[in-house]
This record gives C-alpha cells, sequence and structure tokens, in this order.
C-alpha cells in the first residue's frame, strides 16, 4: 500500500511538472507579438547576413532570457526593483540601444551572401549583439520580474514546477525567434540595397526613440 501510494504521489508530481512545462510553452507564445528593439535587431540581421546569423542573435536573445529567469529565481529581483541600481542600468541600456541606432542608420546597405561570411564573422559577435541588445532592456528586465512573481505564487507548492514553466517558455521563445529569423532569410532573395537602407534607417530610429524614451522615463522617476 505504502509503495503504491508512492508511486501515484510521483505519478501526480510528474503530471504537475508537465502542466507547467506546457504552460509556459503556451505562455511563451505571446512573445510571437512582441516589437521591441530585439525584434527589429534580429530581423535586420537574418536579412543583412543570413539565417544562420539570425539564429545566433536568437541564441543571444535566449541566453539573455535565461539569465533574467535564474536571477529571479533566486531572488536577485530585488536587485533591479532598487533605484540606485536601476536607474544607471536603464542610462547604460539607453547608451547601448543609442549606439546600435545610430550605428545602424550610418552603416552601408549590403545584402551579404550567407555562405560567404560564414568564415568571415565570427559567431560570438553576433551572440554577443542579441544577449546585450537584449540584457539592458529594462523593459525586459521588468517582464520578467513581474512575471517570476506572478508564477511564484501559482506555483507556489515546489520551485520545479517554476523551472518548468519558465523552461517550457523559454523553448517557444527561442523557436519563434528561429522562425522570425527564417522568415526574414526568404524575403532576402526580394530586398534591394535601397530597401536595405531605408531599413535600416527605420531601425536605427527605432532604437533611438527607444534610447530616448528610457533617458525621458528615467529623468521622471
Amino acid at each position: 500500500m505504502f509503495a503504491a501510494n508512492k508511486q501515484q504521489g510521483c505519478l501526480v508530481a510528474a503530471a504537475r511538472l508537465m502542466l507547467a512545462f506546457f504552460n509556459g510553452l503556451f505562455f511563451g507564445l505571446i512573445f510571437v507579438f512582441a516589437i521591441g528593439p530585439s525584434f527589429f535587431l534580429l530581423i535586420q540581421n537574418s536579412i543583412a547576413y543570413g539565417f544562420r546569423k539570425g539564429v545566433l542573435i536568437a541564441l543571444g536573445i535566449s541566453l539573455s532570457d535565461i539569465l533574467f529567469v535564474a536571477l529571479t529565481l533566486v531572488g536577485f529581483a530585488t536587485f533591479f526593483d532598487n533605484p540606485a541600481h536601476s536607474r544607471p542600468m536603464a542610462i547604460i541600456a539607453a547608451a547601448i540601444l543609442m549606439v546600435f541606432g545610430i550605428y545602424s542608420m550610418v552603416r552601408k546597405p549590403v545584402i551579404h551572401d550567407e555562405d560567404a561570411i560564414i568564415k568571415g564573422h565570427s559567431p560570438f559577435r553576433f551572440i554577443l549583439k542579441g544577449f546585450l541588445i537584449n540584457i539592458f532592456n529594462p523593459t525586459i528586465a521588468l517582464f520578467w520580474i513581474t512575471l517570476s512573481s506572478t508564477i511564484s505564487i501559482n506555483y507556489h507548492e515546489t520551485p520545479q514546477q517554476q523551472i518548468f514553466f519558465f523552461a517550457g517558455m523559454l523553448i517557444t521563445i527561442l523557436t519563434t525567434d528561429i522562425l522570425k529569423a527564417y522568415a526574414a532569410n526568404r524575403v532576402r532573395a526580394f530586398i534591394t540595397v535601397r530597401a536595405i537602407r531605408v531599413f535600416n534607417r527605420l531601425v536605427g530610429g527605432v532604437l533611438v526613440i527607444f534610447a530616448l524614451s528610457l533617458l525621458v522615463n528615467t529623468g521622471l522617476q
């Protein structure tokens, strides 16, 4: 009887973990419609450098998301809530977005041959680019902090349920980012250098606007 009850308890625990995982998979779909600096950077690089480089950008974004989740799970969320820390981070984030934005606007528009650039560009460069554009986005940090607080209430019984939820969510986000890179790469054959120039300026303008809005919001706080 004891063994049967123990086995039943294990099955119930496993079912709860899988339910949390699938809930995370479903919840991650909201990021399909998320449009921010990382989205524009992902599309821009996928068009300019090809699908494989876009995947590297997506991996960098995913690594920063994993870091945010890990920090919130170990109770490091209060660090981001403290104005003494959040304000300097917002200023740094604005500076990084401004640099990316200005560079995007002034860079020479080129559509690279994907096979020709595999050896010419370090994979780490693209991973780092995706990581930085996401890790210094205060909106992303606030999102993960808020979500972590909500999830800790809904899955308060075991930390494993929270981990499985976030694992499912992160898998969905990475998968959809890769699909975005693939879609952008598919249309690159129909895009002219002039269109790239316009798109680069559009992306640069969006990043600069994000940077300025961060500075304004930081000054108003």
